[in-house]
């Protein structure tokens, strides 16, 4: 196995609460876009790394916590005109919030 290599600009989305099947259905999404600010390499058989990235959202909510156990799923590259194609295994990473800047 190799290492799996996000670039910066590479763009997450909120997909709802991880632990709440009906947020699909009442709404109860924040809707928040993460953005790698670096490139990050996460080696083979580690499940995580720290990245920093930049939080935007439609709501007034713009931080979260790993209480708040958010999903986030792959949403493209940040840098439209020279955009790669979407690699197979960009398209199967989970992200997970492990801690957060007070």
């Amino acid at each position: 196995m190799s290492s799996l290599k996000i670039p910066a600009g590479t763009l997450f989305r909120d997909d709802g609460r991880a632990d709440d099947p009906l947020a699909q259905f009442n709404g109860d999404k924040w809707q928040l876009r993460l953005e790698t600010i670096l490139d990050a390499e996460i080696a083979p058989l580690d499940e995580c790394i720290r990245v920093p990235v930049r939080i935007t959202s439609d709501s007034s909510v713009k931080s979260v916590s790993l209480g708040d156990n958010r999903r986030f799923v792959y949403a493209g590259s940040s840098q439209i005109l020279d955009a790669l194609p979407p690699s197979e295994e960009l398209m199967t990473v989970k992200g997970k919030v492990l801690d957060t800047v007070p």
